[in-house]
């Protein structure tokens, strides 16, 4: 456990469904964590006494810049799941994951080193995968061929993500649809 104390995350829509949970969990594990949200975020979810609060934009690489010095993994998990076009979901499920791999690039550069130590964590979808044409369960080996602009758009950034690993230890995780306290998607769907 002593080890984990030293680590520090980033999380971005900790605010969110899942990413409240996943705060919920690293500051369990003993880790330190660091929220980027909007100005217009509800808190409600995060224990603000234990967790660094940045108020800020994805869109911007001078915030980008000082919420990712010193941490040692980022767990990107801000995204939208509803909108009104396929650039809207691009401007919150691709450029915000582009913008900060450019980031965690740069600094390592200016520290001398050719690859990242921070680790990304990007949750996807299961939608940018898409169904399985026969029936039989995709890998993730399989292309892509999502059926919604939701799911276009993460494959999007999934693509530009794996395009870093050879400067940043990514890794992509596509859970498929999430449900339990704090949710309010399925929940509309069982009632």
């Amino acid at each position: 456990m002593e080890e984990r104390n030293a680590q520090t995350a980033l999380v971005t829509g900790a605010t969110g469904f899942i990413g409240s949970h996943l705060v919920d969990e690293l500051l369990a594990q003993g880790w330190r964590v660091r929220a980027l949200v909007r100005p217009t975020s509800n808190l409600q979810w995060l224990p603000e006494d234990r967790v660094e609060i940045i108020t800020g934009s994805l869109l911007d690489p001078a915030c980008l810049k000082a919420c990712l010095e010193g941490v040692t993994a980022v767990f990107h998990v801000a995204g939208a799941y509803r909108a009104r076009s396929l650039d809207a979901y691009r401007k919150v499920n691709v450029e915000p994951a582009r913008l900060i791999l450019q980031t965690l690039t740069a600094l390592a550069e200016a520290g001398g080193r050719s690859r990242s130590d921070t680790r990304f964590i990007f949750v996807s979808s299961f939608a940018a995968c898409g169904p399985s044409p026969d029936g039989t369960p995709l890998t993730e080996k399989d292309p892509c061929r999502p059926v919604s602009t939701y799911g276009q758009s993460k494959a999007e950034a999934e693509k530009i993500i794996l395009s870093f690993q050879d400067r940043v230890p990514v890794t992509v995780v596509r859970p498929p649809g999430v449900y339990g306290p704090r949710d309010k998607n399925f929940l509309v769907v069982f009632k």
